[in-house]
């Protein structure tokens, strides 16, 4: 029997990983997961990419040294 893997157990797996991170308003960050709360889901990222799409097929990239992101802003979270 398989063992079912919760989404908290995928965060955990994901600290001091890259991770995707897609926010509302077209934006995407790129980045070292090194935290998160419970349970707002509220990250840190560290050594962040950030992707805005402006118009497909154009991007705009911005680099940040540290980014905290709000939970409530946060579509998805791909490790």
């Amino acid at each position: 029997m398989a063992t079912a893997i919760r989404p908290f157990d995928v965060l955990n797996q994901s600290l001091g990983k890259r991770v995707i991170v897609a926010l509302r308003g077209d934006r995407e960050y790129r980045g070292i997961m090194d935290g998160y709360d419970i349970p707002h889901i509220n990250l840190m990222l560290r050594e962040v990419d950030e992707v805005t799409m402006a118009g497909k097929p154009e991007e705009k990239h911005t680099s940040h040294r540290t980014v905290i992101v709000r939970g409530e802003n946060i579509i998805y979270i791909s490790p």
